[in-house]
């Protein structure tokens, strides 16, 4: 169990260690799934998929177009999957470039929703085949979402599990469901609980998707909820929960929470997060915060972008200021490891109690 008040950022490096895609591999699913071509007469579709189809016509109609004519969405669609995986940083900040522009914002997060959808469906937190058994621990060996489990449950009996997330909030900057999916059913297998007994628990977790997600998990809401991996949610409906930068800047009730959240903590931790200025922006509470541990996965970037980082994380939580030995005595942990590996390394001196 977590001793002092820990905020996990979390971005799509972590969830790869479930199986889904990187920043990189997501942009180019998303030019996948853009690549809505027909033939020549207009009659069969040759490329993509017909659900986006029907999702780009229905926008069509609600934007007054009573035919439904998606060539004016189709034309940013193919600008999504000619210039994003080869120029943009992420999909977010393309979208962010192209603010205001209402057709291409709507293409992308479509491409978001069904790529992620799609993706789920492949992971290691996948459905089974009906009558079989769901994920099981084993299928997580290794990840850091079982070190993240053994975190939890040291030292907590199952009598006082509902206490399980008390010092403990997530920011995750990716669109999945995995932590929510990994967290109900790992409770349930590790304490014995009913399926709903865990989910109820895990509903008092404090997690935050500052650009929304690919809609609740059926058990988080009383209706509407999208299977995990799901073929079957409505794209459009889901595409409108996801959020740009600036839609993100926007929602204060989740802008508030998140900046409490990181102002209140003691430790801060950064999984697979590649620390763009757009979400360490989002970040920011803009006040010295309690912070008194930092660590942060930076498997890939050079020592020099390290310092830079290390820089721009003091920055956001308004320890810039500080002394040069406080600075040094707050010094962020860099550890060039895979998430998993991490989790292995620095089990006691995320998990420790607070100093002083």
């Amino acid at each position: 169990m977590f001793k002092s008040k820990t905020v996990f950022v979390v971005g799509a490096g972590a969830s790869c260690e479930a199986g889904l895609p990187s920043g990189e591999a997501l942009k180019t699913n998303i030019a996948r799934v853009m690549d809505i071509r027909f033939n020549d007469w207009g009659s069969e579709l040759i490329s993509g998929d017909y659900r986006m189809v029907d999702a780009l016509r229905a926008a069509a109609r609600a934007a007054g177009d009573e035919r439904g004519n998606i060539n004016p969405y189709l034309h940013k669609a193919w600008r999504i999957r000619d210039v994003v995986p080869a120029a943009a940083i992420s999909i977010d900040n393309f979208l962010d470039a192209h603010r205001g522009d209402a057709q291409m914002e709507l293409c992308g997060k479509l491409g978001i929703v069904k790529s992620i959808l799609d993706a789920e469906k492949q992971s290691k937190l996948k459905p089974r085949e009906p009558g079989e058994a769901d994920f099981t621990l084993r299928d997580l060996s290794g990840t850091w979402y079982v070190g993240f489990l053994q975190m939890l449950t040291e030292g907590l009996r199952r009598g006082h599990a509902h206490e399980i997330f008390d010092n403990v909030s997530i920011i995750t900057f990716n669109y999945d469901r995995c932590i929510e999916r990994f967290l109900a059913q790992a409770l349930a297998d590790y304490y014995d609980f009913s399926p709903s007994a865990s989910q109820e628990i895990v509903s008092n977790l404090r997690i935050f998707h500052p650009y929304g997600q690919v809609g609740k998990l059926p058990w988080q809401i009383e209706s509407g909820g999208v299977a995990f991996g799901s073929d079957y949610g409505n794209l459009l409906q889901l595409a409108g929960q996801i959020k740009t930068f600036t839609e993100g800047l926007d929602d204060q009730q989740i802008l508030s929470g998140m900046h409490d959240a990181v102002g209140d903590a003691e430790v801060l931790v950064f999984l697979g997060f590649a620390f763009h200025p757009l979400n360490m922006e989002l970040l920011t509470p803009g006040y010295s915060t309690a912070a008194q541990r930092i660590y942060a996965t930076t498997l890939g970037l050079s020592d020099s972008d390290e310092a830079v980082i290390e820089d721009d994380i003091l920055r956001m939580l308004g320890k810039d200021d500080l002394a040069f030995f406080d600075q040094q005595s707050l010094k962020p942990e860099m550890a060039k490891m895979k998430c998993g590996d991490f989790f292995r390394h620095y089990f006691r001196s995320i998990s420790a109690a607070p100093e002083g």
